[in-house]
């Protein structure tokens, strides 16, 4: 499993630089950090590898949901397009919804909604997930007060 070490390893490193940001001076540099670690999944000998390390990174950026909310989205939609496994991208997804949910910037996602077919057949994922994704658009959508009719077709995918 030299994934799993890999990925311990990185996590590991990630923990150290991020223990203390306020050695970063701007958020354009902060992003530009995180631009450079999101660019080390792309280095991964494996696509489970990539994976772990997708985990770690997301878990991470995704810690603080009420601190510049708006940035750790960027972060992890930039890693997502970095990501070459479906499940991975399916997997970050899910940490950036959740994200936009607890960081109370719902309307940052809510656009992506309307490619969610095509994302589906991208990630192939199980009835399970597709479950949990499908119940927590339809709680977005409900909250936001976007569209009634819009939660109400995600809710019956549910």
């Amino acid at each position: 499993m030299p994934h799993v070490e890999a990925a311990s390893s990185f996590e590991g490193l990630l923990k150290e630089f991020t223990a203390d940001l306020s050695y970063v001076s701007t958020i354009n540099n902060l992003e530009c950090v995180f631009t450079v670690i999101c660019n080390l999944v792309t280095k991964c000998e494996s696509l489970d590898e990539a994976l772990e390390m997708a985990k770690v990174i997301s878990a991470k950026v995704a810690q603080q949901p009420n601190d510049k909310p708006a940035l750790r989205l960027k972060i992890l939609f930039n890693l997502y397009n970095l990501l070459e496994n479906p499940y991975s991208r399916f997997y970050v997804y899910m940490k950036a919804l959740n994200l936009s949910v607890n960081g109370k910037v719902t309307e940052n996602i809510i656009h992506s909604f309307k490619k969610i077919d095509g994302f589906l057949k991208e990630w192939n994922i199980g009835v399970s997930d597709q479950r949990e994704l499908f119940l927590t658009i339809s709680n977005v959508l409900r909250d936001s007060k976007s569209s009634a009719k819009d939660s109400f077709k995600f809710l019956t995918k549910y």
